[in-house]
């Protein structure tokens, strides 16, 4: 009998210690995946303090508002990636040093230095897939800026597009700049500011081949941006003489203009379903936010204020338009439904740039 006893007080232990162990990598595992999921900020932004420029996040509602960058000088151009737990930007390690591109997690833990050059790099932008990033960035040898692909760890840097011309110094041949990853990795679509030329959208594999110009106008085309299902590209061009919204193939075809008034309409920035375009119309008398279909009928406008409003960017589940205003005598942070109800100031700075909200 003693011996049942003591058996079961082992046994009875033993499934004590089980059950501890068990609860235990349960929460190991838990706190693991919180490392890798998103923190919970929706809203990624750069904003200029009193002499350096710093990257924030904010949650949709105003709340929590973080600042994520500050042993940095500056910090722009920041972007999430597919999975919405990192965020690239370009920033500048010291006072005298060019602008590098730097990786780190939504919460700013884990700032990883992804470029080595004596130039200064711009406008990252993330592969749908997240593992390379394209990036505008003078090659050394030109006065000229060329297209780069780098892995999401900073292996693997792919020379992409090509400028220079001679075996000398040339002088500003050609700008490539605002690169574009296609829905499908394939492409990557940009600008090209050529010296004795306007600006014009080209297109290029993304392993470099088979460059193509896109546009051939004699005014400027800028602003490129994917449809959804990549079919389409929206662009901006001033070949009717002032800026207006434009489609076309992915070849160059069928390009339709989308916006037809006296003033510059711009930025114009899909919605997540491909089937609304939100952009930015002086139409009005000032800058204001707008909303369209595809085909550019149901134009309408959803701020109405005399300040400057830009840099329309959708939420996630297309319900709400992120931008930012100039309404308070200051560049801050709005965010407004697609109805155009339900306007919401989320930050109280001096200068708001580049809101990206998470996918």
């Amino acid at each position: 009998m003693g011996n049942d006893t003591s058996c079961s007080e082992s046994k009875r232990k033993l499934s004590i210690w089980r059950w501890f162990l068990i609860g235990l990598a349960l929460l190991v595992g838990l706190w693991g995946i919180k490392l890798l999921l998103p923190s919970g900020k929706d809203i990624v932004f750069s904003s200029k303090g009193f002499l350096f420029n710093r990257i924030y996040v904010i949650d949709a509602d105003g709340s929590n508002q973080t600042r994520l960058t500050g042993w940095w000088f500056d910090a722009y151009s920041p972007s999430w990636s597919p999975d919405g737990t990192q965020i690239i930007t370009v920033a500048q390690p010291s006072p005298f040093s060019e602008l590098d591109i730097y990786t780190m997690r939504a919460d700013g833990s884990g700032k990883t230095r992804l470029t080595y050059n004596d130039v200064s790099e711009g406008s990252p932008t993330w592969s749908p897939d997240g593992t390379r990033i394209a990036f505008a960035a003078n090659p050394g040898d030109c006065i000229c800026q060329d297209i780069f692909t780098v892995n999401a760890d900073g292996a693997n840097l792919v020379h992409l597009t090509h400028n220079k011309v001679g075996d000398g110094l040339e002088i500003n041949l050609g700008y490539d700049m605002y690169p574009i990853w296609s829905p499908d990795g394939m492409r990557i679509a940009f600008v090209r500011d050529w010296y004795y030329d306007e600006p014009k959208i080209y297109l290029v594999n993304a392993d470099g081949t088979n460059l193509i110009c896109l546009t051939h106008h004699e005014k400027g085309d800028y602003s490129p941006a994917w449809s959804p299902d990549g079919t389409q590209i929206t662009f901006v061009s001033e070949q009717d003489g002032n800026s207006e919204i434009y489609t076309m193939n992915i070849d160059g075809i069928n390009q339709a203009r989308l916006t037809i008034n006296n003033t510059a309409d711009s930025s114009p920035a899909w919605s997540p379903d491909g089937t609304r375009i939100a952009f930015v119309s002086e139409r009005d008398g000032n800058r204001e936010i707008y909303v369209m279909s595809v085909d550019g009928a149901s134009q309408m406008r959803l701020t109405h204020n005399e300040a400057v409003d830009s840099y329309p960017v959708w939420s996630s589940d297309g319900t709400q338009i992120a931008f930012v205003s100039e309404r308070d005598s200051h560049r801050n942070l709005y965010t407004i439904r697609v109805d155009g109800s339900h306007l919401t100031r989320l930050t109280r700075k001096k200068t708001v740039e580049e809101p990206v909200w998470r996918p």
